[in-house]
């Protein structure tokens, strides 16, 4: 339960209440206020004092800091992404798949007005992202039709595509 309050957080719920969080994962009052108090204690959670609503501590962060496999990843695309968006003048961004979806490793950025690209730590569906789209047509095995087996395809803006067999239309593409 603990676990399913921080994945409530995000970059548009980064500050949360008790009530919205007991409301958004249908737990009771008393048991959110609980899990939260435990989370806060252990540095997991921290009490914003203007708002008295709850954010990411820095626990999580030093957490993210162990996984040893992104940090090699990190240190060892850096040269290569910074030469690649210096060439084209693009964003490059690193990223995996977790859990059906993909996450945002490491971002290079460029001066631009408008830039439409993950930050790093966000996921997004893969079904709907250029990074995840690459990452299934290039799968080894069946990655890609087990992938279609597990999630649905949410549309999420028009030009998504929530159609199974015009998905994998795409990725043969």
């Amino acid at each position: 339960k603990g676990f399913k309050v921080l994945e409530l957080f995000d970059r548009r719920n980064n500050l949360l209440g008790i009530t919205e969080i007991s409301q958004m994962l249908n737990y009771p009052i008393s048991t959110t206020f609980r899990i939260v108090s435990t989370l806060e204690y252990c540095g997991y959670l921290r009490q914003d004092l203007a708002s008295n609503k709850y954010c990411l501590g820095t626990q999580n962060y030093k957490m993210g800091l162990k996984v040893n496999f992104i940090s090699e990843l990190k240190r060892i695309s850096y040269e290569y992404m910074k030469e690649l968006s210096f060439e084209y003048n693009e964003v490059t961004h690193l990223a995996v798949l977790d859990n059906d979806k993909v996450l945002c490793i490491q971002k290079i950025s460029v001066n631009r007005a408008l830039s439409a690209t993950p930050e790093e730590g966000e996921t997004n569906y893969a079904h709907a992202t250029s990074a995840g789209k690459c990452m299934l047509a290039f799968a080894s095995g069946n990655g890609a039709e087990r992938f279609l087996q597990n999630n649905q395809l949410i549309k999420l803006t028009e030009n998504t595509i929530a159609e199974k067999f015009l998905f994998l239309n795409e990725l043969k593409k």
